[in-house]
């Protein structure tokens, strides 16, 4: 759950919260199509409990919801939405975060109890326009189809 409590509070250099949007689904009173258009509704609420709970046997199975969470606001919102944009920037940093993680050496306790060896990650990401992003999104689009 560590690698979560890392990437939702991440910032765009604005100061905006990149995940907000993404925390809770929408109402299903203010928003009926959203359910009637996403078959599998997914936020990061839902994949914090399913931590807590014990519901995931890999980081693979997370990075799996983080990808519904992020072509379900693709699939629903249109391109030029600021939405659609922050989707593709979190699955970014969401994948940047895994692979910092993955090719990280295991984690070694010091003679004082500490941690050392651990991954960090910048708090503050620069805000990057549509053009710099969309196609990297369309790039892994394709790439998962074939």
């Amino acid at each position: 759950m560590t690698l979560l409590f890392i990437f939702c509070p991440i910032q765009t250099s604005s100061g905006k919260e990149l995940a907000y949007p993404f925390i809770q689904l929408p109402s299903r009173r203010e928003i009926p199509d959203y359910y009637e258009v996403i078959e599998r509704p997914m936020d990061l609420n839902r994949i914090k409990k399913k931590i807590k709970d014990g519901r995931y046997s890999s980081l693979k199975e997370i990075s799996d919801d983080i990808d519904l969470l992020c072509r379900n606001a693709q699939t629903y919102n249109t391109d030029e939405s600021e939405i659609y944009q922050d989707s593709i920037l979190l699955d970014a940093v969401w994948k940047r975060l895994v692979e910092t993680v993955s090719s990280a050496p295991p984690p070694t306790s010091t003679s004082s109890g500490q941690v050392s060896n651990q991954p960090t990650t910048s708090a503050i990401l620069p805000e990057q326009e549509a053009s710099d992003v969309s196609p990297k999104a369309e790039e892994a689009e394709e790439e998962a189809e074939e």
